[in-house]
């Protein structure tokens, strides 16, 4: 069924190709033969505006107020003989158009999900065990008890047995015999031999040397050195000490004492500070008793006086000395001298030389033979004998002895018990949960289109005449062939 569409399908491209002209191949699918061959502007092409069916290997032609029906003769009409047919080359322009796209935008949105939650509950049930009980029972049972028996049984019992026997015996006895025999010695033999030998001799030889000797030669130098100079400086010197001055008045702050009222000074050892006393081997300030003057009448004041100062100080002095210094001077000589050289001499000397020569000797030596003897003599030869013979023994029999005994039989109950046990159960719950997809979202665009507006004329296509067929007085562009 396949296979005949596609052939179906196949044959009418394939007649519709056949049918159509080249010429309305184009953008459009616009004729360029029909109308005289060049097209005129404002003719519009549907086809709803061709009413009338036409024959077979008609091409409608579709023009407002212009006959529908062309021939195909009419569509590609022969050129003159002066003048080729000349293509149509439609004229475009550019216009702006709004269209709708659509783009891929991601949102969010809450959707409820239900999801099984797992909702504990405790629940009782009723579950069977197997309890073991123990009772004593009476049972008949057989035992086997040994039992000795004496009884007389045969055996049989292996004795040695020894006899003396005669047997007839081969000994091999050493017997000395003396022979001759031939042996080798290596003899030790030296003679005198003349041989060549080269032997090193010292010979005392006088070369001429090139040695470097190390003179000692003084040669003067000078040197600087520092001394210290002893100069006398005047200074002047800034000297601290204490001035007595007298108080006035001789009252301390702490009133009048009495006997203070005459401004002697005081015997002191050193100077104390203002509006301090030497009392007791220290200074007083302060009041004291009515008794005692808490402070003299006489201060001390600490003044500083410039002294000039002479003394002596040592003062750097670089002087210029010379000097011998020895140092050591390489000399560069020549000379003799005796060296030792080995010098190889040649000569014949006799020396000793020892080989060893085999030399055959004869001797007697005494060799041990061994000679067979044979000879009679008597063996002890032991056997066994086997002997029967009679004994008693003791011998373990069983026999069955029946008694009554009580023993534990377990034996399993069953027992019915209640318990409780957690059972979860599956409850659905709905829950909001936030969900992201994706949505086609329309947007406007303006774009540029082409647009044709028709084919313009041709130079030269108004001298060729006009074309036969039904249109060619019309003379428009834009009308649509379209193969029924």
């Amino acid at each position: 069924m396949t296979r005949g569409m596609m052939a179906g399908t196949l044959l009418g491209a394939c007649a519709w190709l056949v049918v159509t002209p080249v010429s309305a191949w184009g953008f459009g699918g616009k004729s360029r033969g029909i109308a005289g061959g060049c097209c005129g502007a404002g003719t519009v092409a549907t086809v709803a505006d061709c009413n009338p069916a036409p024959a077979a290997g008609v091409i409608t032609t579709v023009t407002r107020g212009a006959p529908c029906v062309a021939t195909v003769a009419d569509c590609n009409p022969a050129p003159a003989a002066d003048c080729s047919p000349s293509p149509c080359a439609p004229a475009v322009s550019y216009t702006t158009q709004t269209v709708t796209r659509y783009r891929c935008e991601t949102r969010t949105r809450e959707v409820p999900v239900t999801t099984m939650q797992r909702v504990p509950r405790t629940e009782t049930y009723t579950y069977n065990v197997t309890v073991p009980v123990t009772t004593t029972e009476k049972r008949t049972v057989t035992e086997y008890q040994c039992v000795p028996k004496t009884e007389e049984y045969t055996y049989t019992v292996n004795q040695m047995v020894t006899e003396m026997q005669k047997r007839t015996v081969t000994e091999h006895q050493c017997v000395p015999k003396t022979e001759e025999y031939t042996y080798t010695v290596n003899q030790m033999v030296t003679e005198m031999q003349k041989r060549t030998v080269t032997e090193h001799q010292c010979v005392p030889t006088t070369q001429k040397r090139t040695v470097t000797e190390y003179q000692t030669v003084t040669e003067p130098q000078e040197y600087t050195y520092t001394v210290c100079v002893p100069v006398t400086v005047t200074e002047c010197v800034p000297v601290t000490r204490c001035v007595p001055v007298p108080a006035s008045p001789c009252d301390t702050g702490c009133g009048m004492t009495a006997g203070c009222d005459s401004c002697a000074a005081p015997a002191v050892s050193h100077c104390c500070g203002l509006g301090e006393a030497r009392r007791g081997g220290g200074c007083f300030s302060g009041c004291g008793s009515a008794s005692i003057c808490p402070a003299p009448c006489i201060t001390y004041a600490t003044v500083t006086e410039h002294v000039m100062v002479t003394r002596t100080v040592l003062k750097q002095e670089t002087r210029t000395a010379t000097r011998n210094v020895v140092k050591t001077v390489p000399v560069t000589k020549e000379v003799e001298v005796t060296v030792m050289q080995l010098v190889p001499v040649t000569k014949e000397v006799e020396v000793p030389v020892t080989r060893c020569v085999p030399v055959t000797q004869k001797g007697t030596r005494t060799v041990m033979t061994t000679v067979p003897v044979t000879k009679e003599v008597e063996v002890p030869v032991t056997r066994c004998v086997p002997v029967t013979q009679k004994g008693t023994r003791t011998v373990m029999t069983t026999v069955p002895v029946t008694k009554e005994v009580e023993v534990p039989v377990t034996t399993y109950e069953t027992e019915t018990r209640t318990g409780t046990r957690t059972v979860y159960d599956c409850v659905p719950v709905t829950t909001m949960v936030t969900q992201t997809y994706t949505e086609m979202v329309p947007y406007c665009e303006t774009i540029t289109v082409p647009v044709t507006s028709g084919c313009g004329m041709t130079a030269g296509c108004d001298t060729c005449g006009p074309r036969p067929g039904p249109a060619a007085s019309a003379g428009r562009v834009g009308d649509l062939l379209i193969p029924r």
